[in-house]
């Protein structure tokens, strides 16, 4: 089974210790989560490299993309036309890429264009107004929406930040599995410990840390009893 992005973090720290209890944080946990997320970034484009199927376990299933409509603006003027999108999260230019966008039950998946077929998009019935998109930075615009009552879509993509909120999210994703496959994410917590022994050079304080055993204060003078 995966672990989360959590137990990863605890795995490495614990190597990084020695798996020996002590109330002195030398390198933070937040510290650690990050050269976790820039190492997967490497490791997926090494994959892409190598010509190599990208694993599924890369991708993430977002339910909670939230369904916006507003009227356009324009130097401060509200005109009379309204926009529908969704803010997507930041996604990797690797694998398929966004390999589904819409309804939450799978039922009907939205058609990207390019933003000039976007435009010109046909409204005929014939067409069956099926909804499509166009996506301009990280917004998606869309058109024919199947119900005006949908709050909410699905995304399934490779994220650029697995821990990217989303508006409307209610989940910690550090609780959730991490969208890696099992094998890499060992190759990974060996990058990352290596990456971090560097900064384990410097003594740590010992005088406050968990172990039942006293530590002389080397700054102290030794006493001697008479």
């Amino acid at each position: 089974m995966s672990k989360t992005l959590n137990e990863i973090v605890h795995s490495i720290r614990n190597q990084l210790i020695g798996h020996i209890g002590t109330d002195d944080t030398r390198i933070q946990e937040s510290f650690i989560e990050s050269q976790i997320l820039s190492v997967r970034s490497t490791l997926l484009r090494q994959e892409q490299d190598l010509n190599k199927p990208i694993s599924d376990d890369f991708y993430q299933v977002i339910d909670c993309i939230e369904v916006k409509c507003d009227k356009v603006v324009c130097k401060g003027i509200t005109t009379s036309h309204y926009d529908t999108y969704a803010d997507l999260p930041h996604t990797e230019s690797v694998g398929k890429g966004v390999v589904y966008f819409g309804t939450i039950d799978g039922n009907i998946q939205f058609t990207e264009k390019s933003y000039t077929g976007f435009l010109y998009g046909s409204y005929a019935l014939a067409s069956g107004r099926m909804p499509y998109y166009t996506i301009v930075g990280n917004r998606a615009f869309i058109r024919n929406m199947p119900d005006k009552s949908i709050k909410f879509l699905r995304i399934v993509a490779i994220l650029d930040n697995p821990l990217e909120h989303m508006e409307g999210c209610k989940y910690d994703a550090r609780e959730l599995h991490f969208p890696m496959p099992q094998n890499i994410i060992y190759q990974l917590e060996i990058i990352v410990i290596k990456q971090l022994l560097s900064t384990l050079n410097i003594p740590a304080d010992e005088t406050n840390n968990a172990s039942d055993s006293a530590v002389l204060d080397q700054n102290e003078p030794i006493r001697r009893q008479i």
